[in-house]
C-alpha cells in the first residue's frame, strides 16, 4: 500500500502560516500609509490660506482704524459718505472688494426727560453702507467691528442739549476678488 503525500500549496515547507502573517503585514502596512497620507492632507489643506486670510481680516481693521483716526466714521449726510468712500478707495489694496456698514446710535443721559421720542428720530440713529449689498458665497470673507463714541450737542424739539453721546458700530466684510 502506498501512501499518498498530500500535496501543500506553493509547496511551503511550514504550510500557509508564513504567508497570512506577511500578507497580514502587508495590509497592515498598507492602512498605516493610507491614514497617514490622508491626515497629511487635512493638515495640509487646513493651513492653506491662514496667512491671507489673517492679512486680509487685518487689512480691513486697518481701514476701519484710519477711518476712526481722521474721524470719518461718523457721516452725517450723502456729501460725508462719499468722502468714506474715496478714502476706502484709496486705502483698499486692488485685489481685495469690501463692504462697510456703519450704524449709529445714541445714549441719552439722565437730564433728558423725552430720550425715548428722540432716539426714534433720525437724527439720532443713521445707518450708511459702502460697498457692495452682495457677498459672495464662493470665497472666504473676513468680517470684524470697530466700536466709536462721539460727543456732540443737539437740539430736538426747541430744546438743545448738551454732551449728548453717540455711539456707533462699523462693521466691515472683505475678501479677494
Amino acid at each position: 500500500m502506498k501512501k499518498e503525500l498530500k500535496k501543500q500549496p506553493w509547496n511551503l515547507h511550514y504550510g500557509n502560516k508564513g504567508f497570512v502573517f506577511s500578507l497580514d503585514a502587508l495590509i497592515a502596512i498598507i492602512v498605516v500609509i493610507i491614514l497617514l497620507t490622508t491626515a497629511y492632507y487635512y493638515i495640509a489643506k487646513s493651513e492653506e490660506n491662514k496667512l491671507s486670510n489673517l492679512q486680509m481680516a487685518k487689512i480691513g481693521s486697518d481701514i476701519l482704524a484710519v477711518l476712526d483716526y481722521k474721524d470719518m466714521l461718523k457721516p452725517s449726510d450723502l456729501y460725508q459718505l462719499q468722502e468714506i468712500e474715496d478714502k476706502v478707495a484709496e486705502l483698499l489694496p486692488a485685489n481685495y472688494e469690501i463692504r462697510i456698514e456703519i450704524d449709529h446710535g445714541c445714549v441719552c443721559d439722565d437730564n433728558m426727560s423725552n430720550c425715548n421720542d428722540f432716539e426714534s428720530t433720525t437724527q439720532c440713529k443713521d445707518n450708511f453702507l459702502i460697498g457692495t449689498l452682495d457677498l459672495p458665497n464662493d470665497r472666504f470673507i473676513a468680517t470684524g467691528y470697530r466700536f466709536f463714541v462721539r460727543q456732540s450737542s443737539v437740539t430736538f424739539e426747541t430744546v438743545t442739549y448738551d454732551d449728548v453721546f453717540h455711539y456707533g458700530r462699523a462693521k466691515y466684510w472683505i475678501w479677494s476678488k
